[in-house]
């Protein structure tokens, strides 16, 4: 959904849901393994995961952007929000209302 969003062609979105369709694992311990389903992420190691996870990031982003007096910054699979201010209460604030919209966002993703 995300990436449609972004206008990304369905023959992309397609060949993306078959990439990330009917993934597995393994967990190995004391020479047993466990197979177990992967039904959400991105595989770990692939160049493309990077990739995917800042996109489907990128209406968070977009919700934060109307925050004035931060900077947000995203890499790979790490975001960091900094919040400026002449002084503590606004930037504490800040943070405040750019928690509020990222619970919000990640809770109407079943994060």
């Amino acid at each position: 959904m995300t990436l449609k969003g972004l206008g990304i062609p369905l023959e992309i979105l397609k060949w993306l849901q078959s990439y990330l369709r009917d993934r597995r694992a393994e967990l190995f311990f004391d020479g047993e393994t466990a197979p177990f389903s992967v039904p959400s992420g991105v595989p770990q190691g692939s160049p493309l995961s990077p990739i995917l996870f800042i996109l489907f990031l990128a209406p968070l982003y977009k919700a934060l952007e109307p925050l004035t007096g931060k900077i947000t910054i995203g890499f790979a699979d790490d975001t960091n929000f900094l919040a400026f201010a002449k002084d503590q209460e606004i930037c504490v604030k800040i943070l405040e209302k750019a928690w509020e919209i990222t619970s919000q966002w990640t809770l109407e993703r079943g994060m």
